[in-house]
């Protein structure tokens, strides 16, 4: 009885292999790495898209990277502000770009600028005690304008606010302990800096847990942030399963607001489009 049950048939094998995959189906649904057999399926996915044909492109489109010669040319990254104010007045005079966007986030002052340094002389100079003169008042202001002209990030924010036409990048925390460090006030501070850029007209309208969730913005220094037309964030959600990139969502949840990603920002400038018509295309 035993032997004729144990017995191996092609319908025991299928059920078998049936039974396997139902588990391993199962486990994967539950286990915190992701799904098996969504794992297989973009794999799958992969393997077409890297064995197709060339895809048509635009050239409305330009992707402006520093690379290895940016950087043998210009020197090593990252460049000073006043460089990256440079880099700006190029790409709207020379190339006459519509709109730029930054997928990088300048979230700290620039350091060894030598304004410091002017501060002290400035300090020192009134400590020591001269009497008002034309001859010192020429001095003073002198040190004040070297101090303006070492400021790379209010160079580097006027050349933004000269026309007005980019997108800057920013990305959120997404999980406790990269924010761990901050204080309420240095995460309420962020957060005004990204205020306007969320799409009110979805606030409310999307159930949670549909897209990604923020738990703290790192924005651009006011400097900066103010030269900008629009902000969007540039945050990249692998896949749980291997790690990998395969899609970028273009809205993201913080607090009870909805976030426009860098690329969609960047196509609304492009566009001219409200933030109205923005919120219904979504």
């Amino acid at each position: 009885m035993l032997t004729k049950l144990f017995r191996m048939s092609g319908l025991k094998v299928a059920m078998l292999v049936t039974a396997v995959m139902v588990v391993v189906f199962m486990f994967g649904v539950t286990a915190p790495q992701g799904n098996f057999i969504n794992l297989l399926d973009k794999k799958w996915v992969d393997f077409i898209i890297k064995n197709r044909d060339v895809q048509p492109h635009t050239d409305v489109v330009a992707i402006a990277t520093i690379d290895s010669k940016s950087v043998d040319e210009y020197g090593r990254w990252p460049w000073p502000r006043s460089r990256m104010a440079e880099l700006v007045e190029a790409l709207n005079s020379y190339y006459k770009a519509g709109t730029i966007g930054w997928d990088i986030v300048f979230s700290e002052p620039e350091q060894d600028t030598g304004i410091k340094i002017i501060d002290r002389y400035k300090n020192l100079f009134a400590s020591l005690g001269f009497p008002a003169s034309p001859r010192t008042n020429q001095f003073m202001d002198l040190l004040e304008k070297s101090k303006t002209d070492l400021d790379g990030d209010a160079k580097f924010g006027k050349s933004l606010q000269g026309k007005k036409n980019s997108v800057l990048g920013f990305f959120f925390f997404a999980d406790q302990n990269s924010i761990a460090h901050l204080s309420r006030e240095q995460i309420a501070d962020s957060a005004s800096r990204v205020a306007g850029s969320e799409i009110s007209l979805l606030k409310g309208t999307i159930s949670s847990g549909s897209i990604p969730i923020g738990l703290a913005p790192e924005s651009n220094i006011d400097k900066i942030f103010r030269g900008g037309a629009y902000s969007g964030f540039f945050n990249m959600v692998p896949d749980a399963e291997d790690g990998t990139v395969r899609r970028v969502h273009l809205l993201l949840q913080y607090g009870q607001n909805v976030y426009p990603a860098l690329d969609l920002q960047v196509l609304r400038h492009y566009l001219r489009l409200s933030q109205e018509t923005l919120g219904n295309d979504v």
